[in-house]
């Protein structure tokens, strides 16, 4: 039976190439060192790795000292010279390209198994080593080598933490590579490559999917086909090539759009393909449950805090998530809907989706949500309150929370208003004119005198200048309530500060 060795300048053979990639060392080239690490601890103590990468090119071929092609390999032997015995490690077939030049650091935080670097199953695994010849029957890698996988070596991952040393290419005894095969006296069949078609999947914003990419891809021969590869990763997700030749798309967080990437197939014959699988990532569907009531907390006096009661009449959607503004313990926050629905009379279905609270939760929350600019306005407010406040976010789309921008005490002693009927009176509403200007009516708590009537106030975007009228003299809370605000203009008008001129006076549901 025919046997060839691979064996750095033996015979001619120049085709080795190895390194060490250090994790504690992560831009160091260890190309040109005598020995090879394997070691999940190096220094001592950090959990840091040594991984080693190992090729023999040049296998295949016509010429003197090469494996013929169509080949059958019967039986292939690694042998390494161990200076020092350890732990080993796990030998799985390098899917990427690579030069001695490589570093941990050049390599994108040295090598993954994970179906993209290095084949997620190891062919070899060497348990313990003794110092000494070390012999290992790579017979699995040689053949899928032989047979149209790409030869791009070994990465040797470390078995555990005491460290396993054998000599390089450049070392005394170098890294040997023994081959025995057959061939068939009968010429192979002509070998017609396969055809890799496209394909397509969708999916919602931060779910991932499964793609069985091998479902639509043929080969005219018969053969049966596999995987080789993700040629070229996609740019808004990551991809994992499962072990039964599935890829899995995860997208990014909070992306949404089209993404792609690109895999190769082989027939284990030589030939191969290359197709593109194209992604849609769609915002999550989501159920808008206003005709639930979902429990948050316990509203003092013993009363259970809903979603829809009079202190919070309010909430709105961004990228398919449910927010409102609501009490959370003792202060007011944005919430986010959970999707978690309790039990009946049970608290839940929440979680906090702002860093900054509001005032106490014996308050009462209106709000306005400005879909086109992600701005929110809160309105505080309450009969026992002199202070009523006013408080505008912004939406962060990276994490799905809300930050305050600006804050403004609308009357009081200090506030914005001098007007007394603004405080101390529950009836109160948020609104918007049509340019995002926040709006706030009420109606007085009087029966006669300053505090009688309904009134507006408005103010600029950023909440540092405001300005009021009274809309009609008349009416007063206890027959009357506000409900909620809308505003319209033929043209717009504006003054010199920013705000509206008086003209845009919005109409007042009471």
């Amino acid at each position: 039976m025919p046997s060839i060795t691979f064996q750095q300048g033996v015979n001619g053979y120049a085709g080795t190439q190895d390194t060490t990639l250090r994790q504690s060392s992560p831009n160091t080239n260890l190309g040109s060192a005598g020995t090879l690490y394997a070691d999940s601890d190096t220094p001592t103590g950090t959990g840091q790795d040594d991984q080693v990468l190992l090729q023999f090119s040049a296998l295949f071929g016509s010429a003197t000292n090469q494996i013929p092609l169509g080949a059958t390999i019967t039986k292939a032997t690694l042998s390494l010279q161990t200076t020092n015995a350890g732990d080993g490690a796990a030998l799985h077939r390098m899917l990427t390209g690579w030069s001695e030049a490589a570093t941990w650091g050049s390599l994108s935080n040295g090598i993954q198994a994970n179906g993209t670097e290095a084949v997620a199953a190891a062919d070899r695994v060497t348990g313990r080593t003794a110092i000494g010849v070390t012999t290992l029957d790579v017979t699995a890698s040689v053949q899928a080598w032989a047979g149209g996988a790409a030869n791009n070596g070994w990465a040797f991952l470390p078995s555990g933490g005491d460290g396993w040393d054998f000599l390089s290419a450049e070392g005394a005894t170098k890294p040997k590579l023994t081959v025995e095969y057959t061939t068939s006296t009968t010429p192979p069949p002509t070998n017609t490559a396969p055809v890799a078609a496209d394909d397509s999947a969708t999916t919602n914003q931060g779910t991932p999917v499964t793609i069985t990419v091998l479902a639509n891809d043929t080969d005219s021969n018969g053969d049966t086909l596999t995987v080789s590869a993700i040629t070229a990763n996609a740019t808004h997700g990551t991809t994992t090539l499962n072990s039964n030749g599935t890829i899995t798309y995860t997208p990014t967080a909070n992306y949404l759009g089209d993404d792609s990437f690109t895999y190769s197939i082989s027939d284990g014959r030589g030939g191969s393909d290359t197709a593109t699988v194209n992604l849609t990532i769609n915002a999550p569907t989501t159920d808008r449950p206003f005709d639930e009531s979902y429990i948050a907390t316990t509203f003092p006096g013993g009363r259970q805090r809903v979603l829809e009661h009079d202190n919070a009449t309010k909430s709105f959607f961004v990228d398919g998530d449910w927010y409102a503004v609501l009490p959370d313990g003792a202060k007011w926050y944005v919430e986010r809907f959970n999707g978690n629905i309790p039990a009946a009379g049970q608290q839940g279905g929440w979680t906090k989706a702002s860093t900054d609270n509001f005032l106490d939760n014996n308050r009462a929350s209106d709000i306005a949500w400005d879909s086109a600019t992600e701005e929110l306005y809160v309105l505080q407010y309450w009969e026992t309150s002199t202070k009523p406040r006013m408080f505008k976010l912004d939406y962060d789309p990276a994490t799905r929370t809300f930050v305050q921008e600006a804050e403004a005490q609308i009357a009081g002693a200090g506030g914005k208003l001098a007007s007394t009927h603004w405080g101390g009176n529950k009836e109160l509403v948020i609104g918007m004119d049509q340019f995002g200007t926040p709006l706030v009516a009420d109606v007085g708590q009087a029966t006669s005198g300053a505090n009688q009537g309904i009134h507006l106030a408005w103010a600029s975007k950023d909440l540092s200048t405001w300005a009021e009228t009274t809309i009609d003299p008349v009416p007063s809370a206890g027959g009357t309530t506000a409900k909620w605000i809308s505003s319209r203009s033929h043209k717009e008008r504006r003054s010199t500060s920013g705000l509206p001129t008086a003209p845009i006076l919005p109409a007042l549901q009471a």
